[in-house]
């Protein structure tokens, strides 16, 4: 079985994180990707929706019988991350890493635009120009229900199953199309395909979150 553990570092908004040797993955072959460069990909986009196509379409640009995203601005610092992700996907098709602090999309968005109403020149520059609300609101008109999960899509798990290409071809649309926010559009595009998101819990100090190099 091949593991591909990847991350995309696009326009210096991060510097390259080192990965530990991962040990406990028996019966997986590791490969280690990091995209720093891309040619004529949305040439229109910043750099970190550049990022996105990598993140969002795994299948498309790397060799994998599972997939393991790992935002830019992750450090590992475990040798046993990769089996506590494999452990949580399991024999399902996705896992992501369950969000530490809200559970519902719709309180995402809330609780964004209200950091940005007090000064947050982070959130600000993230997400003051995206259709965050529009977005979560249309997809309450088709029914998506209030506090049915929220996940840190810093860290994305995906087999390579038609299932998962499914959901991951649905959240990349979303994101490509209508600029969409990736953590709102995954548990979306999951939840019209029919397809569970096996939550991630990861053991204290596995990971890190390191500041970002740029505001981008």
């Amino acid at each position: 079985m091949q593991l591909s553990i990847i991350s995309a570092i696009i326009g210096g908004i991060d510097q390259p994180k080192t990965l530990p040797t991962q040990l406990g993955i028996n019966g997986h072959d590791l490969s280690h990707y990091l995209v720093t460069t891309v040619e004529g990909l949305n040439e229109g986009r910043t750099d970190r929706e550049k990022a996105l196509f990598y993140k969002c379409q795994p299948h498309r640009n790397f060799p994998g019988d599972v997939y393991i995203w790992v935002d830019g601005k992750v450090q590992v610092q475990a040798s046993d991350f990769a089996t506590q992700v494999l452990a949580a996907l399991q024999g399902s098709h996705l896992a992501v890493l369950k969000h530490g602090s809200r559970a519902c999309i719709y309180e995402e968005v809330t609780y964004i635009e209200q950091q940005i109403a007090r000064g947050s020149k982070y959130l600000a520059t993230r997400y003051a120009a995206k259709p965050i609300r529009a977005q979560v609101e249309a997809y309450r008109q088709i029914g998506y229900p209030a506090g049915a999960g929220l996940y840190d899509c810093c860290i994305v798990a995906a087999r390579n199953t038609p299932e998962a290409q499914d959901v991951l071809n649905y959240w990349w649309a979303e994101v490509r199309d209508y600029n969409a926010f990736d953590q709102t559009a995954l548990p979306f595009a999951a939840w019209r395909l029919g397809v569970e998101i096996k939550p991630i819990t990861l053991r204290p100090g596995t990971i890190s979150h390191v500041p970002h190099t740029l505001l981008k």
